[in-house]
């Protein structure tokens, strides 16, 4: 772990911009090992302490971060800067007179986009803040301000789908994706040989999944009852099952 976090913070010092003292700076990252956690309960009090094992390990993630400032007399927030970050997902902001939204446009569609929210940023070192899905509403990130490690959701989905019984991949299966909010975009596509598909670009929704085949009985798999139609960690949010998850159909 050491190791890791001594090679990163060697290549930041090697690549990442000359910081200035009154620039918004902060570091666009997924988590790439999740912590492990270790719970102690007291015998007397009963009460329970979560204690860190092992943190988190991050890598970094390319992406535009842009600066959104208030418009005049009323008018929509208008872009007042525009920086890409370096090989390490670290970016700079100069020259800021005020506070700003900052939004975060990755350059792969693997991963989401969003908005950073002081009010949700993580203050704990080892752990990063999440963008949130809709823009702030006041201004709130100051000049000055280093908002640490900014942790991005996956824009990712995909599964596989197998024969109840046999557990043989079905080919040929269509999976949509259609969003539980209405107005946005739905997403389908069919299993290759393996019974595997994969969607990118999802964005923070939540969505009921529908599953068809041949010979196969289909429906739709929601989040009250996806539990009951595949294994694993079963989720509908962000972008429907978790990477890996396996939906099982039955045979008419």
């Amino acid at each position: 772990m050491a190791s890791v976090a001594a090679a990163l913070l060697s290549l930041g010092a090697l690549a990442a911009p000359v910081m200035a003292a009154d620039a918004v700076t902060g570091q666009i990252v997924y988590e790439a090992t999740p912590a492990v956690f270790d719970y102690v309960t007291d015998p007397v009090t009963g009460e329970t302490t979560t204690i860190v094992v092992t943190p988190p390990v991050y890598q970094p993630v390319l992406a535009t971060v842009v600066a959104y400032g208030p418009g005049q007399g009323g008018a929509p927030a208008k872009q007042v800067a525009s920086v890409p970050t370096d090989p390490n997902g670290t970016f700079s902001i100069a020259g800021l007179t005020q506070n700003v939204y900052l939004q975060v446009l990755p350059v792969s569609s693997d991963w989401q986009p969003g908005w950073l929210w002081v009010e949700y940023m993580s203050d704990d070192p080892l752990f990063a803040s999440y963008l949130q899905r809709s823009a702030p509403p006041v201004f709130d990130v100051t000049p000055s301000m280093d908002l640490g490690k900014i942790q991005l959701q996956t824009a990712l989905a995909n599964g596989r789908v197998v024969d109840l019984v046999t557990g043989q991949p079905i080919a040929g299966a269509t999976v949509r994706y259609d969003p539980v909010e209405g107005g946005r975009k739905a997403f389908s596509t069919t299993t290759d040989a393996t019974g595997m598909y994969t969607f990118a670009g999802l964005d923070y929704e939540e969505y009921s999944i529908r599953v068809s085949a041949r010979k196969y009985i289909g429906g739709y798999l929601g989040a009250e009852n996806l539990l009951y139609a595949s294994f694993g960690e079963a989720a509908t949010w962000p972008g429907g099952p978790l990477p890996g998850d396996v939906i099982k159909m039955a045979r008419r």
